[in-house]
């Protein structure tokens, strides 16, 4: 990589974070063909400052803060409701993605990490995660004119890679509604 030898770890680093961030959105498969191609084109060491996440410190406080704050005072509830159903992804959403990686600001703060999952959700074509995300974006510190640019990037990337955005895709406004 043609990058300042200073630079180049910490941008192999927040790669490999944004793509840890996003297995909990797009899953594996996905994840692991945004990986493997990279690899060949990091030195070793390159990854010196990569980080791994100690899944035996308790961070629950930390990742029921940062989920109240993306999601609401009222995410608890429907955080239960959802557990009833589905026991095992509330485990993975809770104690694995909130408490352990999103919430873990050491390479992207809580914006950044809405932004980056603003942008694929609206390329996936996922409305109501969109939505629920961009309602973090701005519970972040992020503003409507900004998160409206990072919406219509999304569906350039979207048209671009094949995916089909719905003319009643939500606006940014609608997005927003109820905030």
């Amino acid at each position: 990589m043609g990058l300042p030898r200073k630079s180049r770890p910490l941008l192999w680093r927040r790669y490999n974070d944004a793509i840890t961030e996003m297995l909990i959105i797009v899953g594996m498969p996905k994840t692991l063909n945004a990986l493997y191609p990279m690899i060949p084109l990091v030195n070793k060491t390159d990854i010196a400052l990569i980080k791994t996440s100690d899944w035996e410190v308790d961070n629950s406080a930390r990742g029921w803060e940062y989920a109240k704050l993306t999601h609401g005072d009222d995410w608890a509830d429907s955080f239960k409701a959802a557990s009833v159903y589905a026991p095992d992804i509330a485990h993975i959403t809770m104690n694995v993605s909130m408490r352990n990686l999103l919430s873990d600001y050491s390479v992207h703060d809580g914006l950044a990490t809405m932004a980056l999952l603003v942008t694929v959700l609206v390329a996936m074509n996922c409305p109501l995660q969109a939505s629920w995300h961009a309602k973090g974006y701005i519970r972040h510190g992020g503003n409507r004119e900004t998160l409206d640019k990072i919406v219509q990037f999304a569906k350039r990337i979207a048209t671009v890679t094949g995916t089909t955005i719905p003319a009643d895709f939500p606006t940014t406004e609608t997005m927003l509604e109820g905030l």
